[in-house]
């Protein structure tokens, strides 16, 4: 997005390079028998949604938060591609592996991007292919996700952890972090 802050516009630009794939990890292949494939989509939850219409399916989330500077949430990153899937094959099965992002966090006093406030990741599931692309192969079967949520005010630790669905958890497990210097120094003063 282009402020223009003495005309108070603001132009959004919006780049589409989902088919630019030079400087990405198509497939890995070890020389055995199991071949991975890697699937990406870019880090806009909107453009995705217009060439899908499936919200459910949204790699890239962004949820409103409070966090002052020298914090940044990326609303969206159009240029930056972030792993959707990874279809691991082997003995003519395809196991996939779907993997969801929330709240990308950068740190504008020299941390730089400091990573995902949460992170999805599925349990493997069996997939086939179907019209050239990868869907469940049985989609009635339910599909559990980790999610681990980290704190940007703690360096990006993780302080849950959650087994289940995206919004109901079998498990949740919640760790207390503290900062370790400032009890340092208040232990040394």
């Amino acid at each position: 997005m282009i402020n223009d802050v003495v005309l108070g516009n603001s132009i959004s630009v919006n780049i589409d390079n989902r088919t630019f794939l030079e400087k990405e990890i198509q497939e890995v292949n070890n020389g055995s028998q199991v071949l991975q494939k890697i699937e990406y989509r870019n880090m806009h939850p909107e453009l995705f949604y217009y060439y899908s219409y499936n919200p459910d399916q949204l790699t890239y989330i962004y949820k409103s938060q409070d966090l002052k500077y020298p914090f940044y949430v990326h609303k969206l990153n159009p240029s930056l591609n972030l792993v959707n899937k990874i279809h691991t094959i082997f003995d003519g099965k395809i196991l996939s592996k779907e993997y969801r992002y929330e709240n990308g966090i950068q740190n504008l006093e020299g941390k730089g991007f400091m990573g995902f406030q949460k992170t999805y990741s599925s349990d493997p599931y069996e997939s086939e292919i179907k019209n050239g692309k990868y869907i469940n192969k049985n989609p009635a079967k339910g599909l559990f996700w980790k999610i681990e949520t980290r704190d940007p005010l703690m360096d990006n630790s993780t302080v849950k952890s959650t087994y289940g669905g995206i919004n109901k958890f079998f498990t949740e497990d919640t760790t207390i972090n503290k900062n370790l210097i400032r009890g340092i120094i208040n232990t040394l003063s």
